[in-house]
């Protein structure tokens, strides 16, 4: 899974600069450098990947199956640091993780209505 995320990096930068924020793929592409063995994907910058590319979408920065392939590698990236992060975990800890992610979602939420509603008023 990393080693596709790693592959996407270099093969998919164009299309991840149009779908991802500045800083968001900036944050993305430091972690190609990450050793695989500590490799992890925080779930903040996960949120933000999730809503850029549902931003993306919604304006159709690029062909929409495309954009989908493309997310693919992030997703593939996120789900090995979570394999990492979980490996030795019991079913609590997990279930605790998984409540992180959904309150980072949550908690992040001003991020997408900004970046949706950024594209409404220039319209």
């Amino acid at each position: 899974m990393l080693g596709i995320f790693r592959q996407a990096a270099r093969d998919l930068e164009e299309i991840w600069q149009a779908a991802l924020a500045p800083a968001t793929l900036a944050e993305v592409e430091q972690l190609v450098g990450q050793d695989p063995g500590s490799f992890a994907f925080p779930d903040e910058l996960w949120v933000r990947v999730v809503w850029d590319f549902a931003v993306a979408y919604k304006r159709r920065v690029l062909p929409q199956e495309a954009l989908l392939r493309s997310f693919v590698p992030l997703y593939l990236g996120r789900t090995g640091s979570f394999v990492l992060r979980t490996a030795e975990a019991g079913a609590e800890e997990v279930e605790t993780i998984i409540q992180d992610l959904a309150e980072s979602f949550l908690r992040d939420k001003g991020y997408l209505l900004q970046r949706w509603s950024a594209k409404a008023a220039e319209a």
